[in-house]
């Protein structure tokens, strides 16, 4: 005996049925409620289940796409069901952590034997930038950064800073102090003046009197859902 569907496709449940009416919207982050989730209930016959490819399209918001798809659970009379889950790309946001980084020794030049300061290791609160971006091409799509790393004069990595590296001494004191960009302000009856240019390295900076971020990490890249990747670029101030 032929069993016969009364499906809602008129296909004999050949192809998914929507159950869900509204689809269950979770949030990821709190912080960024733009970051949502929907999940969607389909059935369908199990025979004719095919999982489907990942970036397909959510019917109820274009900019979410499918990140997940659950096996098919058997529901009696040759059915099944099951949840594709659409997800948006969480916008870019700031979040803060604890971790120790390396602040390099101070030294007159790269000859010097003696240090103006020593390295030392402390741990700070460190800024942690997180960046989403869909793509199937990952290695060519996302940008990689370097830790902070001074150079001497022939481009060996150091762990100091001196009149012939890079970034210079004087360079990375006005990272500490707040100075930007290694200019020195000038103050006129109280008042700071400041040459053009230098209002947007102030808000780069945090301001005069503001340590410098440096980047305390190499990026970080990980498969975050689906198609959705995630960079975390780690900064500490400048000590």
């Amino acid at each position: 005996m032929t069993t016969t569907y009364d499906s809602p496709n008129s296909d004999d449940f050949v192809s998914p049925v929507r159950l869900t009416v509204f689809p269950r919207l979770e949030y990821p982050f709190r912080q960024d409620l733009t970051a949502i989730f929907y999940k969607i209930d389909y059935v369908q016959r199990a025979e004719f289940f095919v999982p489907s490819a990942l970036d397909l399209t959510c019917p109820d918001n274009s900019s979410a796409f499918l990140i997940e798809e659950s096996a098919p659970r058997q529901k009696g009379n040759g059915l099944c069901r099951f949840t594709r889950t659409f997800a948006t790309v969480p916008a870019d946001r700031t979040e803060y952590a604890t971790g120790s980084f390396a602040f390099p020794s101070y030294k007159t030049d790269s000859d010097s034997t003696t240090f103006l300061r020593p390295t030392f290791t402390q741990t700070v609160v460190a800024k942690v930038d997180f960046v989403y971006l869909k793509t199937t091409d990952p290695g060519a799509d996302l940008t990689i950064s370097n830790r902070f790393q001074p150079l001497d004069s022939a481009a060996n990595k150091v762990n100091f800073v001196a009149s012939d590296t890079t970034p210079t001494l004087t360079e990375y004191q006005n990272y500490v102090s707040g100075t930007p960009g290694g200019v020195i302000l000038k103050e006129d009856g109280g008042k700071i003046l400041l040459e053009d240019g230098v209002d947007a390295l102030l808000e780069e900076s945090g301001g005069v009197g503001t340590s410098t971020y440096i980047q305390s990490q190499e990026t970080r890249v990980r498969r975050w859902k689906g198609n959705i990747w995630e960079t975390q670029t780690r900064y500490v101030y400048a000590l």
